[in-house]
């Protein structure tokens, strides 16, 4: 007779998650990584996006024109406030341009060996506080906006402000 012959065990299959006995954990566990997917999605876009109101909605324009402001009013006139605020979009695209220009000079300025104080400075003011400078578009942006308004409205849109003003000194 032949001697039998031993084969070696198999060893046993690894496993990367354990062996679920109902279809529905699996199901809770998709379940749970979308919404853990969907939570770091979103604290990282408020991060970047820093909370602030609509695109090219400067800090200035925030201070003064509060976004509570606007979702309390009714939606015909909301969409009129928000479109003009789109259509001021462009102005602020094309001032980034003139902005960084203006940094590139200022950037030149520096680099000369013969350093001229007087043209930093009034590159640093065009900058600042020039026709194209945020400022100055931000008080176009929010008198435009102001001088829309119904007496009620400014009545509503101070106490948005003041709201605003108290919740920051709460903070």
């Amino acid at each position: 007779m032949s001697e039998p012959t031993l084969v070696p065990a198999m060893p046993p299959k690894c496993r990367l998650l354990p062996e679920l006995r109902s279809p529905w954990w699996a199901a809770l566990l998709i379940l749970s990584l979308m919404a853990n997917l969907l939570v770091a999605g979103a604290a990282i876009g408020f991060r970047f996006h820093g909370g602030r109101g609509p695109a090219g909605f400067s800090e200035n324009s925030d201070q003064l024109l509060p976004r509570k402001f606007f979702g309390d009013l009714p939606h015909e006139r909301r969409r009129e406030f928000m479109d003009m605020l789109r259509s001021k979009n462009d102005d602020y695209r094309q001032n980034r341009g003139a902005s960084d220009q203006a940094s590139l000079q200022f950037a030149d300025a520096l680099d000369q060996p013969d350093f001229d104080k007087t043209k930093a400075k009034s590159i640093v003011d065009q900058v600042v506080s020039g026709p194209n400078s945020f400022a100055f578009q931000s008080e176009a942006l929010i008198m435009d906006v102001v001088n829309k308004l119904s007496p009620d409205e400014r009545k509503s849109l101070a106490a948005a402000i003041r709201d605003r003003v108290a919740r920051r000194a709460q903070k």
